[in-house]
């Protein structure tokens, strides 16, 4: 019997070769690496789950915030590029598991939806890293007028920081006008305002009150801090 299980084996290792050989190339790796099937998931409720976690750190459309990647000493791969949509839908569902604990099953397929959204053709061009805008579009002064009022208390007059503020919500003062802040994008800062930052403590409290174009006004104040 012994004999007859080892004579079994080995044919089917045998036949497995050949088998493959019958196939075309690309029929073979069809074989092992198959083009997933439309994601199940709800692209929009995945784009709205992907603006409140990934974009602080992928950007407005996965083309990487250059800051963020630059501090962790990470190549940039953005989403929509062949690399990254090469991956398998169960190796961007164990990252995003592995990455964000309270993510759901059904969160994680709205956000695959979306993120299989990014691919680009070939022929694009790939969107450059997100860096600061070129140029914000509020008015500056009125914005200084928001910022006494709304942020001075706790980032100080010209962005430095109040010790004592950044003491009691327990985070470290990152000047407004460094590198490491100025890098933002125009996005994000927006979303810190409106939102709070950043997940998952929000140690920074959104600002419910302000409208569109009082957002707008301080971001251009903001930008007026760089060093």
């Amino acid at each position: 019997m012994k004999r007859y299980v080892i004579a079994l084996i080995g044919a089917l290792l045998m036949i497995a070769p050949l088998a493959l050989s019958r196939l075309g190339p690309a029929q073979a790796r069809e074989q092992t690496t198959q083009t997933p099937e439309k994601p199940k998931g709800d692209v929009e409720a995945g784009k709205k789950l992907y603006a409140e976690q990934c974009i602080k750190c992928h950007g407005d459309k996965g083309e990487g915030v250059l800051g963020l990647y630059k501090h962790a000493k990470a190549t940039i791969v953005p989403l929509g590029s062949e690399q990254a949509q090469q991956k398998s839908d169960e190796e961007i569902r164990k990252s995003m598991a592995d990455g964000f604990e309270k993510l759901t099953r059904e969160d994680i397929e709205n956000l695959l939806a979306f993120l299989r959204t990014l691919k680009r053709e070939p022929s694009q061009a790939p969107a450059k890293p997100t860096q600061t805008q070129e140029k914000a579009k509020g008015d500056v002064e009125a914005g200084k007028a928001l910022y006494v009022k709304q942020c001075q208390r706790c980032h100080g007059a010209n962005g430095e920081g109040v010790p004592r503020m950044y003491r009691v919500v327990g985070a470290k003062i990152v000047h407004l006008g460094s590198q490491g802040a100025q890098e933002k994008s125009d996005d994000f800062i927006r979303k810190s305002m409106t939102d709070g930052c950043c997940k998952p403590t929000n140690k920074m409290q959104a600002i419910k009150e302000l409208t569109p174009e009082q957002i707008e006004n301080i971001l251009a104040f903001t930008r007026t801090l760089k060093q």
